[in-house]
């Protein structure tokens, strides 16, 4: 008997699942490149 027969298998949603998840946004986020969004940075933390 398998706990978990799936572990270490790879799994990727379907277009039409990603889809539906997308029509129900209520406000989607307005589409805008990547390399239009500010740079993030975090200021390293050094004991």
């Amino acid at each position: 008997m398998q706990w978990f027969p799936d572990i270490g298998k790879a799994r990727f949603p379907l277009a039409s699942d990603v889809a539906k998840l997308a029509v129900q946004q209520i406000e989607p986020e307005p589409l805008e490149p990547l390399y239009m969004h500010p740079p993030v940075f975090i200021e390293p933390k050094f004991g």
